[in-house]
């Protein structure tokens, strides 16, 4: 399989077992809490020994921020002139203004952990374990073994 093939797999294979209780915020910060949950890629080699592979992590949303000509134009790296069209284009349409989306996968919070047992019990123990918790922004998502990442962005 080609990588396109592989990406199209993963996606039509991924399934959202719980989605996030609170909407996240448009205008505002969110941090959701994910489970991916797939089986080890030697399952196959394996049958009698089932176990699931956890990684769990954080996918953060950034309040959007305006961006005025003078802030947007604040460049390294260009030459002189570079910088100077830049101060031409700020002068010349002063109301001029972006917003910033700041999307980001935090990974220094991520583990991965084998469990022993089916890939439904897993996500049933996880699930009880949220509920336990009241964590409204917590999402658990089976997906494919050795592309769990693109899972995550389904």
């Amino acid at each position: 399989m080609n990588m396109d093939e592989r990406i199209k797999y993963a996606f039509e294979h991924t399934e959202i077992l719980r989605r996030p209780k609170q909407l996240i915020s448009t205008f505002g910060s969110s941090i959701i809490h994910y489970y991916v949950l797939t089986e080890p890629i030697y399952s196959e080699f394996t049958k009698d020994n089932l176990e699931t592979v956890v990684r769990e992590g954080k996918v953060s949303w950034y309040q959007p921020k305006l961006l005025t000509p003078s802030y947007m134009f604040r460049i390294e790296g260009f030459s002189g002139e570079a910088k100077k069209a830049f101060e031409i284009l700020a002068n010349q349409y002063p109301d001029l203004a972006g917003i910033l989306y700041k999307f980001k996968i935090n990974k220094e919070l991520d583990e991965m952990n084998f469990v022993s047992g089916p890939l439904s019990s897993a996500a049933e123990n996880i699930n009880n374990e949220i509920d336990k918790k009241g964590d409204s922004l917590c999402a658990v998502i089976k997906g494919v073994a050795g592309l769990w990442d693109v899972s995550l962005s389904k």
